[in-house]
């Protein structure tokens, strides 16, 4: 993040508001990055899309800087799945029974 912010690139609003609580909201961070290293499209602003000097940085790192946040990226999909499929069980047997 630091940076990311010394040579001026964008970071969504999001992420910026994360970056002031590290542990709460460090699954938006992550999300951010690894997003920008797939090259999925996304806002800077309502109507400003990220640069293309954003996707590029994040795109050119060395394997060693980005590797770890893609294995955290992909943790943290699992235990947003691992959350729902609970949440849903327990409203089917709360139902049921």
């Amino acid at each position: 993040m630091s940076e990311f912010q010394r040579i001026n690139l964008q970071i969504d609003i999001t992420t910026q508001v994360a970056n002031h609580f590290p542990s709460l909201f460090h699954h938006n961070k992550v999300s951010y990055f690894a997003r920008l290293y797939k090259g999925v499209t996304m806002y800077h602003k309502k109507n400003e899309r990220v640069s293309a000097e954003t996707y590029n940085f994040v795109q050119n790192l060395p394997s060693e800087k980005i590797k770890w946040l893609l294995i955290v990226h992909n943790l943290n999909l699992i235990s947003a799945l691992l959350l729902f499929s609970g949440a849903v069980t327990i409203l089917i047997y709360k139902y049921t029974h």
